[in-house]
């Protein structure tokens, strides 16, 4: 259906161009979200620095079961942690693989389960 020009009145796209525009909640739970993932770069960041990390983050791991770790990337090495705090207090890691071979060079509890699996 054709609109006739004569008809469309400034509060007719006034009215138009605010049914474009996200309702508050939306915008607010985008916003949200955003704070939250810069919120989660900039502490992955500054916890790099504090570790002498090239990269941390979390990671999946297996042993008993599958279960998120916290792990780094130091000195050659992935290191495993169950959380960022115990990496920081200086906790041994739960787990360390060389990178140059993927060999593994620790793991506490004497876990001879297959963990990780690099081709």
């Amino acid at each position: 259906k054709a609109v006739r020009p004569d008809a469309v009145t400034t509060w007719t796209r006034l009215g138009a161009l605010l049914e474009l525009v996200p309702a508050e909640p939306e915008v607010e739970a985008l916003f949200l979200e955003r704070r939250r993932a810069h919120d989660w770069r900039r502490e992955r960041r500054s916890v790099a620095a504090r570790l002498g990390a090239a990269w941390v983050g979390p990671l999946w791991r297996r042993s008993t079961a599958w279960r998120r770790h916290f792990a780094a990337v130091r000195r050659g090495e992935l290191q495993f942690w169950y959380s960022a705090q115990h990496a920081l207090a200086g906790v041994s890691p739960v787990l360390v693989v060389a990178l140059r071979d993927a060999a593994l060079v620790d793991a506490l509890g004497g876990d001879d389960l297959p963990v990780l699996t690099l081709h």
